[in-house]
């Protein structure tokens, strides 16, 4: 019954392992997937940026000529059209990192793109980015690192 029901509400349901720490692991991989992605739009749009690119105009092409994304095209978009109110919020995202990092850590697995997410949240949170939207305060501080250049 119960399985009838997800498939109706849901986008089907996919048996990831016989224990249910295998689903954790497996939402926790997906969430640190979207903030990577979200990391690789953040720092290309501030590239673009810089370069006289419209980052709208980049994103669509982009998207268009590589990813054929909605994930891509609806989270970019967040990011240059901020929401009144956050989807999920900044430290939301510092959770699910931290508990996919945590994971990883007790799996035996030292993952480093993991680390440097995390190192990016606990930055936004000290500036007071917490309760920003996820996608928009990593893009802030992405932003933000590229003013503090080194030469």
């Amino acid at each position: 019954y119960v399985r009838t029901v997800l498939d109706a509400i849901g986008r089907g349901v996919t048996i990831v392992g016989n224990e249910p720490p295998q689903a954790h692991a497996f939402k926790l991989g997906g969430n640190f997937m979207i903030s990577a992605m979200v990391q690789t739009l953040s720092e290309a749009f501030v590239f673009a940026n810089a370069e006289g690119i419209d980052p709208e105009l980049f994103l669509e092409t982009v998207n268009e000529a590589l990813f054929q994304s909605p994930f891509y095209l609806n989270y970019g978009r967040v990011m240059l059209h901020p929401p009144e109110y956050p989807g999920a919020t900044v430290l939301l995202g510092e959770k699910d990192i931290r508990l996919f990092r945590e994971a990883a850590q007790s799996a035996g697995v030292r993952l480093g793109l993991v680390e440097y997410l995390q190192e990016q949240f606990n930055v936004a949170i000290r500036n007071g980015l917490g309760k920003t939207d996820w996608a928009v305060g990593q893009y802030r501080m992405a932003e933000q690192a590229s003013k503090n250049k080194t030469s």
